[in-house]
């Protein structure tokens, strides 16, 4: 039969085109494509066989999750909008391919809103209401009732979302063979529901509760509410001088997670990790997610820019997919309560890097991994310069789940300097030495000094400049 039927009034365009010329030809599906190809082939008057091939729709096609196509925070190849920009995601798919999707080992706490775990793409991997397990630490609710929340939902299901199960969309670390891969542990530090007032939970203990059931991560996508940005400046200069109990359980979580009461390791890596979103007022002060001990993590667009939302200066560490701000089309996808939703923030923006921390002590978790390793790992394989800031100051480049799994730290740095007298001075005297380091390839240098966070530059190579009096 003809590949292009008569076309009527068309029909002598068509010869003109040689489109009479093709003709579709079936035969018997026990002979081999080839020896089909070749038959045809020797006819006279034959020209040329065409074999039919398979074809496919131009999406995502990794995992079979019909929405992955969407969450082009993860591969963004520039075609889903106008305006898009290839690369501006987390390069996750090499990681998936490579190393790892996720392990079963490897939990996380999300504290907040609580996880549904009842979600199709959620209820094997959340951890459920127990003694042990997820717990709801809000005023109102029962003690182990998780009260299924858009927000803490849409955030688990980027972390943990279950791949290739064939409904809804992929979480970062969500396995490979269709049964979940990192779990979720539920802390609901939010109530949700008509008519309930905001209070909000015992974030500390929810932190606390994490590090000792199980969970090496923390992701934190909430922070203080303040009018006006003094009020923010003056509360993160005080939370920095000041003891509090959150900052407490901080540390509890940074310095026990992994390990058992007499501080041996238990889980997949010694220490935990506490990540913060950096806040959504566009900003350069945050509570608490610029205390020096977390990863602050904040929120670029499809267009490859950082977010106008996004809080900014030298203690965002990241800056991870939070989504624009015009249309569906630029947001996040993932799970929200009976089933799928888009949704933008910091707060969307800190569970890929929860996500691609996840991913990390997945592959090189085990006896002897710690926190510091996956840190000097999240942090430096990033993609530092890679984005538009629109003249922001950020202290981190881009999440990159390939740079981090890739990162190689040279391990010697070499310092010099020119000054070549003795380091004696009269007390009227003062001398300013300079000294030049190298090492770490391909990555910059911080300055030192009153900007300097301490708990984050031993990860750092740092340029000091010394004065003696």
């Amino acid at each position: 039969e003809r590949v292009f039927p008569d076309g009527g009034r068309f029909e002598a365009r068509h010869r003109a085109a040689g489109l009479h010329r093709w003709y579709r030809i079936r035969f018997d599906e026990d002979v081999p494509l080839t020896k089909a190809a070749g038959s045809l082939q020797d006819i006279d008057g034959v020209l040329t066989v065409e074999m039919p091939r398979k074809k496919k729709l131009s999406k995502l096609d990794y995992f079979n999750d019909p929405y992955l196509y969407y969450q082009w925070h993860y591969y963004n190849d520039a075609s889903l909008a106008s305006g898009f920009r290839k690369g501006a995601d987390i390069n996750v798919l090499p990681v998936w391919e490579k190393f790892t999707a996720g392990s079963k080992n490897v939990i996380v706490a999300v504290i907040d809103s609580g996880a549904d775990p009842t979600h199709e793409d959620l209820a094997p991997v959340v951890i459920p209401a127990g003694p042990d397990g997820s717990k709801n630490f809000c005023a109102v609710g029962e003690e182990y009732e998780i009260e299924a929340d858009m927000h803490g939902t849409h955030v688990a299901g980027t972390i943990a979302a279950i791949n290739n199960n064939g409904v809804g969309v992929c979480g970062i670390a969500g396995g490979r063979d269709g049964t979940g891969g990192v779990r979720i542990l539920s802390c609901g530090i939010f109530p949700s529901g008509p008519g309930d007032k905001d209070v909000g939970g015992d974030e500390a203990a929810a932190l606390v509760w994490a590090a000792d059931h199980g969970a090496v991560i923390a992701n934190n996508s909430w922070g203080y509410e303040f009018d006006e940005e003094s009020q923010a400046r003056s509360s993160a200069n005080a939370f920095a001088s000041q003891d509090t109990a959150l900052k407490s359980a901080i540390d509890y979580f940074i310095d026990h997670a992994g390990t058992d009461e007499n501080g041996r390791q238990t889980g997949p890596m010694k220490g935990g990790v506490v990540l913060f979103a950096s806040g959504n007022n566009g900003w350069q002060y945050d509570v608490p997610a610029m205390y020096e001990r977390v990863i602050a993590v904040g929120a670029f667009g499809p267009d490859n820019k950082m977010a106008g939302y996004s809080n900014y200066g030298d203690w965002v560490d990241l800056l991870a997919p939070g989504g624009g701000e015009n249309n569906s089309n630029q947001l996040i996808m993932s799970t929200v309560p009976g089933g799928y939703g888009w949704a933008a923030g910091t707060s969307m923006a800190c569970p890929h890097a929860s996500g691609v921390a996840a991913l990390l002590v997945s592959h090189f978790g085990g006896p002897g991994f710690t926190n510091d390793e996956l840190v000097e790992r999240l942090i430096w394989g990033a993609q530092f310069g890679a984005g538009d800031t629109g003249g922001k100051t950020v202290g981190g480049g881009r999440l990159d789940a390939y740079g981090a799994f890739t990162y190689n730290s040279r391990g010697e740095v070499t310092f010099t300097t020119d000054y070549a007298g003795d380091f004696n001075f009269k007390s009227h005297e003062s001398a300013t030495i300079t000294y030049a380091i190298s090492g770490n390839e391909g990555r910059p240098l911080r300055q030192s000094g009153a900007g300097c966070r301490a708990g984050r530059d031993r990860h750092l190579y740092l340029v000091r400049l010394f004065q003696r009096r």
